[in-house]
């Protein structure tokens, strides 16, 4: 017996399938660059929003803070990114 739950799980199932294949297909697209998925993401929304923190990138990219700031360090390390200093908040830096 068929059930909404088995076609939606299905569905679940599916999209998840597809979006991880993507993910992968990009990842080895961009690994030409030296670059990971997370790594581009981060250059293309602080291309397009200039000035987020490294808690906004974490949240973005859905890693942990840490995670976050080790991987801004080596896009800064490679001179892709810029880190200032927050003009209010003497804690965070603006990417």
């Amino acid at each position: 017996m068929g059930s909404y739950r088995d076609e939606a799980g299905s569905l679940t199932f599916m999209i998840r399938k597809v979006w991880l294949n993507m993910r992968s297909a990009i990842g080895e697209e961009l690994k030409a660059f030296g670059l990971s998925t997370s790594q581009y993401a981060t250059l293309m929304m602080t291309a397009s929003h200039p000035g987020m923190s490294v808690a906004d990138i974490a949240r973005e990219v859905a890693s942990s803070r840490q995670a976050a700031n080790e991987m801004l360090n080596g896009l800064e390390h490679e001179g892709l990114i810029e880190r200032h200093p927050h003009p209010t908040d003497r804690r965070t830096h603006q990417i």
